[in-house]
């Protein structure tokens, strides 16, 4: 009996690690389809600084799904060599959202810099 609930938290937590990597996927694929297509609109016209700040946020989100898989295999890991890994796989994750969230940052200043030049322009 013990050893059919342990098979079967293993494979319900496969199924969510499946579940929460294919939603970062579909996360990553979907916005960045939405912000190409929202690019193509512009016609090189008006400022992409909104875009790039939308697809920070979506490989952010994306990544969110990533790690969130990732700490759910640390659950499995057997050997100290395959923690290693994981643990190496999460800082790096866990690196890019630092990158990601600071570039966000850096163009919300330049949005804002826009927006004053703009407002600037129509008085």
């Amino acid at each position: 009996m013990l050893h059919l609930v342990e098979e079967l938290t293993i494979n319900i937590s496969h199924f969510l690690m499946a579940i929460l990597e294919l939603m970062g996927g579909i996360t990553l694929i979907y916005g960045a389809v939405m912000i190409f297509w929202h690019f193509i609109k512009l016609k090189y016209d008006e400022s992409s600084t909104l875009l790039r700040i939308k697809m920070a946020r979506t490989i952010a989100l994306a990544l969110e799904f990533y790690l969130a898989a990732e700490i759910l295999k640390t659950v499995f890991v057997r050997e100290t060599s395959e923690l290693y890994i994981v643990a190496a796989i999460i800082v790096l994750r866990i690196a890019m959202g630092f990158v990601i969230h600071h570039e966000l940052d850096v163009d919300l200043e330049q949005l804002k810099e826009e927006v004053c030049e703009i407002e600037n322009l129509k008085d």
